[in-house]
């Protein structure tokens, strides 16, 4: 069991130069367009992805290029062999993003998928399913699997901050998380959970094999939107897991809003004991009674 402290975060994103050389034909999303997958002209040469293509985010962007581009999918079965979102290499400030929000994206590509490769890369689930059959991914460069709802199933080996700053942040209840193969938080990884304030819990991370926790990795938990009163006394359950390995602690805990022990030691979880409101905030929950109490009398 490992006591944490009270501490405020601030989430930088680092940036790294790490090509991988696709293995299946690639599918460019139109640089800096904004639009819906299923819309072919949204991609260079107007054809969608398939099972057997690359479907790749901004690897058509220049130097000049600001912002970023973003792709949506809306009720449509949208298929690729494996995704990369964020490649760009001639402006790494340049931003690719993907909707989820309802349907499905489907891949069945045994290499690795890259939420952020060389330049930043989202990858966020508001409904439907993602379904990785045979492999995993990795998020670097600043890139983010985000996940808000909807079913999210990983095959193969995942790695979280390898080589530069990656995120996996799980927002509230109402999602599965899935991991076939092991799941490692590198050395620039951070898992952010952020809690629901209807549930005495978070869509929990269920990973059947390995998971890893580099010695500087970080977890940040943000009670903002917890119900502590209805929730009183409840175990937060962030991660299921197989085996933990060699590294068994995440380096860094971050709390926001809230405090309470982390238990690394109970089989095969990762949970939250003894949670409670920082004290700013039941301080003024005492000053709110108190002037209620004072009207009242008079």
């Amino acid at each position: 069991m490992k006591q944490t402290a009270l501490k405020n975060i601030t989430l930088t994103a680092g940036l790294a130069c790490i090509l991988a050389a696709p293995n299946a034909q690639a599918i460019d999303w139109v640089s800096g367009q904004v639009g819906d997958w299923s819309v072919g002209s949204n991609w260079d040469g107007g054809s969608l992805p398939t099972l057997s293509t690359l479907a790749r985010f901004g690897s058509g962007a220049g130097a000049g290029d600001a912002g970023g581009e973003e792709a949506s999918i809306n009720g449509i079965a949208a298929l690729a062999d494996r995704f990369i979102i964020g490649q760009n290499t001639p402006n790494p400030t340049f931003t690719s993003k993907v909707y989820l929000n309802s349907g499905s994206l489907t891949t069945d590509g045994t290499t690795q998928h890259r939420i952020g490769q060389s330049s930043e890369g989202w990858l966020t689930v508001n409904g439907g399913t993602l379904d990785m059959q045979n492999a995993g991914y990795s998020s670097d460069a600043g890139g983010r699997l985000i996940v808000n709802g909807g079913d999210v199933n990983i095959g193969g080996i995942s790695t979280v901050g390898g080589s530069s700053a990656g995120f996996l942040e799980v927002n509230g209840t109402g999602m599965t998380i899935d991991v076939t193969g092991n799941y490692n938080f590198g050395a620039f990884g951070t898992a952010i959970f952020t809690l629901d304030s209807t549930l005495a819990g978070v869509g929990v991370v269920n990973n059947s094999a390995i998971l890893n926790l580099n010695a500087t990795s970080t977890l940040t938990v943000d009670f903002r939107g917890y119900d502590f009163s209805a929730n009183k006394g409840s175990d937060i359950v962030l991660f299921d897991y197989g085996t933990l390995g060699s590294a068994q602690e995440f380096g860094t805990i971050n709390f926001i809003g809230g405090y309470g022990e982390l238990d690394y030691t109970t089989g095969g979880q990762i949970r939250l004991l003894s949670v409670v409101p920082e004290p700013s905030s039941t301080a003024l929950l005492g000053l709110g009674l108190t002037s209620l109490l004072l009207r009242r009398r008079r």
